[in-house]
């Protein structure tokens, strides 16, 4: 997954090598005596990629005792920090944490499906967790790297849509 960091040292590959080392690993599952998988996150030619969280399979807590959307949103800083935290569990029950995790998670799948309803869904959007990170606004340093291959996809500018603040119900997530 792109990061400043990665950025900065040159060291991300473009979604189109990405595809290919994918299509690799897909070689190496069929050819390996051991189980070879990929984690999420990698091109799913569906939009509404099922991913754990997302179907309400499992939950991340960080070491803070932070209920979040996901593992690879944790801890990731943006413009809209925070907005995949569901709750602390310092401050709140799990119980709590997890009711506003189903609502967010409601809330994000209606958002996903009326972007692909308007045909709004870019090449981009099919690895899921870039998707992610686009739609928490967690990839507003890539305007540092204007020539970064994740940058542009299908001529949309990924800082375009800035849908982590409010959900589609005008509201912003819990």
């Amino acid at each position: 997954m792109p990061t400043p960091e990665t950025a900065r040292h040159q060291l991300d590959l473009s979604p189109h090598e990405r595809r290919e080392v994918e299509a690799e690993i897909g070689r190496l599952r069929q050819a390996s005596p051991v189980p070879v998988i990929m984690a999420p996150g990698y091109y799913s030619d569906s939009p509404l990629f099922p991913c754990a969280p997302l179907t309400l399979q499992e939950y991340n807590l960080d070491y803070r005792g932070n209920l979040t959307l996901c593992c690879q949103l944790s801890g990731v800083a943006g413009v809209n920090a925070g907005t995949e935290l569901m709750g602390n569990l310092h401050e709140l029950s799990l119980a709590e944490a997890c009711t506003r995790f189903h609502q967010r998670v409601a809330t994000y799948v209606a958002d996903k499906q009326e972007q692909v309803r308007r045909g709004a869904f870019s090449m981009l959007d099919h690895f899921p967790c870039w998707y992610c990170m686009k739609y928490m606004n967690k990839v507003a340093w890539l305007s540092l790297f204007p020539q970064h291959p994740w940058a542009e996809g299908d001529g949309e500018t990924v800082g375009e849509r800035n849908h982590g603040d409010v959900g589609s119900t005008g509201t912003p997530p819990p």
